[in-house]
């Protein structure tokens, strides 16, 4: 089946940047709005690369939509995460008493509303894990891990005026030097190999 080709519309990719800053995604929008005549994903990759009548700024523009994109997909996990818990005692509820009205067979609603919480929670946290992973990879500066590298500075070295040292200390840093060149490793040569 060949892939329909849409040309570049003005209207259609502002609708589309408006729908990725809300959070969705370029495969949901595609999904929810092929039947509008709205581009496919490759269609839209190539919108960015300039192709089909696409303006030079659209790449620009589709970058800045994909930044807003990154926050609301954190923001929706705030949401999600802040009514995970009420969302899943809904679902619970509900379950339970579908269960209790229409399935004689589950002896153990206890169990059963567990089970159900359970993997309503689950649910919830793959939710969050995948808006997570989404915002880190469309703006990977801002969400992305951070990996901090230490670097420790050489301490300076300390210059001394040896005319201003008594004899005494001439002869003790004298001492010293030659405890230090004596404990370097020194170098071999290699003639006659």
């Amino acid at each position: 089946m060949m892939e329909r080709i849409v040309e570049f519309d003005q209207t259609i990719a502002d609708h589309i940047l408006t729908l990725m800053t809300e959070g969705l995604t370029t495969s949901k929008i595609v999904r929810q709005y092929h039947y509008k005549g709205y581009p496919t994903l490759r269609t839209m990759r190539e919108w960015r690369s300039g192709l089909h009548g696409a303006p030079g700024d659209f790449a620009v523009e589709f970058h800045e939509a994909r930044g807003d994109q990154s926050h609301a997909l954190a923001h929706r996990c705030v949401d999600i995460a802040d009514t995970a818990v009420e969302d899943a005692m809904e679902e619970t509820i509900a379950a339970v008493q579908m269960a209790d009205d229409e399935c004689s067979h589950i002896t153990n609603l206890d169990k059963f509303a567990n089970t159900v919480f359970t993997a309503a929670c689950r649910a919830r946290g793959l939710q969050i894990e995948t808006r997570k992973f989404l915002a880190q990879h469309y703006n990977p500066n801002e969400f992305g891990e951070r990996v901090a590298i230490q670097h420790e500075t050489p301490k300076p070295i300390q210059h001394v005026d040896l005319s201003e040292l008594s004899v005494e200390q001439l002869e003790q840093f004298e001492s010293l030097s030659e405890s230090i060149a004596e404990n370097e490793p020194r170098e071999t040569s290699n003639a006659g190999a």
